[in-house]
């Protein structure tokens, strides 16, 4: 039989590679640092804003997951698949008048900060006449849905939560063009922590879930009450405008990324739904979600990596630079290497994992959480493709590939649910995620090189 080990060659070129990625890393790094050691005060600025954005990224997801486990553990599997129904539907609804308007604000505000009372005042005014059509549309969608006493309960009071939520969002903006991050950090982790020791309390109290959730609307309300308070302290008193000429004008700049952050959204969300939609009880979408939300902070670090250096890499677009490419191909060897590992581990483990989180109800959500970390290590590539696509300026190859992929993934949730349930949903999570690489990896480099060679400087 023919010998198919490896030669003394395919060996040492085999030590060589993983030498060679270090290596290649170990340079990234010395860059970023050399940029942030120069006397250069706006990317030490940068450096640090992007940090504390992943900061409150982390707090906000990961105390939300601590919250999933404490009902989880506390009222159980069917309770915990009600919750997240009326979560992921409150969210659907309300992303579709998001329109996108926080970056625009942001960039505009960046530019003349003595416009921020216009801009913010304006969106106010714009957030006030869409939370209420959002309301309108969830009271004339609810009926249909068919959903039990306890999903309808909790969607009106994680409504009014979404209400505060995005009438905070013109003070982010604000505090993101004025370079104020430690706000939005604040805002976030007041809102996050308020509500976790607050539910807890009432947990003990013995309280039921529904009670429970009411600790949403406290941790908003800090939320908007630290937003405006610390708004009126820097730039000025609050005041709501509505001006439909310059509405129009706002709309009409956002409405490319307001598409992709609702596309996203139904990206990740939709199979919930079609799990209550297609006839699945709250039982077996508290399993799934359940290990859904372990998946969920699996790609933390590659969101948090994303953030912390989309700045250096919108300046390696900016100037066009001989590097870039480099940089690129060092960053996503580091987000698969962390992401085969995160991934390894959780998938050996994720018995253990789901038993110490959740209780032995959730058992079952075992294979469906082995079944989601593959899928992880291809989101993990994705979060940082969002990064890179951004960075180049090709949003709108951005939009049409999450599109594509959104399609893709409630079709073969819809194939795959009836007859494999919650794992139909695992699998067309993993299947979505490793199409949705490979578009990202050929429109990006595809796009990327054609405007190289033609000498096309790529703007931001």
């Amino acid at each position: 039989m023919e010998d198919v080990g490896l030669t003394k060659e395919g060996l040492e070129e085999s030590v060589r590679l993983p030498i060679y990625m270090v290596d290649f890393y170990r340079k990234s790094l010395s860059e970023i640092v050399r940029l942030l050691k120069e006397n250069n005060k706006p990317v030490k600025r940068v450096a640090w804003n992007s940090t504390l954005m992943a900061v409150s990224n982390i707090a906000e997801k990961g105390l939300l997951f601590v919250f999933s486990i404490l009902i989880a553990r506390k009222f159980g599997a069917r309770s915990c698949g009600d919750f997240f129904t009326a979560f992921v539907f409150v969210n659907i609804v309300f992303v579709f008048i998001d329109f996108g308007l926080v970056r625009i604000v942001t960039r505009e505000v960046a530019i003349d900060h003595h416009s921020a009372g216009k801009y913010c005042g304006n969106m106010l005014g714009i957030r006030i006449a869409s939370v209420i059509f959002a309301m309108l549309a969830i009271v004339l969608i609810l009926p249909v849905c068919n959903f039990s006493y306890e999903v309808n309960t909790s969607v009106f009071i994680l409504s009014a939560y979404a209400v505060l939520l995005y009438l905070s969002h013109p003070f982010v903006a604000v505090f993101r063009a004025v370079e104020k991050m430690r706000l939005i950090s604040y805002m976030i982790i007041a809102d996050r922590l308020t509500t976790l020791i607050l539910s807890f309390a009432l947990i003990l109290g013995g309280f039921d879930l529904l009670y429970v959730e009411t600790s949403f609307l406290l941790g908003g309300l800090i939320r908007i009450l630290i937003g405006t308070v610390s708004y009126i302290k820097i730039i000025g008193p609050v005041r709501f405008m509505f001006d439909v000429i310059f509405w129009k004008r706002l709309l009409k700049e956002s409405y490319l990324i307001g598409l992709f952050i609702t596309l996203l959204l139904l990206y990740f969300r939709v199979d919930t739904l079609l799990l209550s939609f297609l006839g699945y009880g709250s039982s077996e979408i508290g399993l799934y979600n359940a290990a859904y939300n372990i998946f969920v902070v699996m790609s933390l670090p590659a969101m948090s990596f994303s953030m912390a250096t989309f700045p250096v890499f919108s300046r390696f677009y900016c100037e066009n630079g001989n590097h870039r490419r480099q940089y690129e191909i060092v960053s996503l060897v580091l987000i698969i290497i962390v992401g085969v590992t995160v991934a390894a581990i959780i998938y050996v483990l994720a018995e253990p994992i789901i038993l110490l989180l959740y209780g032995s109800e959730f058992q079952e959500a075992t294979g469906i959480l082995k079944m989601l970390t593959v899928g992880s290590l291809f989101t993990s590539i994705n979060w940082f493709m969002h990064s890179l696509f951004t960075a180049a300026s090709l949003v709108k190859e951005l939009v049409i590939i999450v599109l594509g992929a959104t399609i893709f993934n409630a079709v073969l949730n819809i194939a795959l649910i009836p007859s494999m349930a919650s794992k139909g949903a695992a699998i067309a999570t993993c299947f979505t995620e490793f199409v949705a690489v490979l578009s990202f990896l050929f429109f990006f480099y595809k796009t990327v090189s054609v405007r190289s060679v033609a000498g096309e400087r790529v703007d931001i």
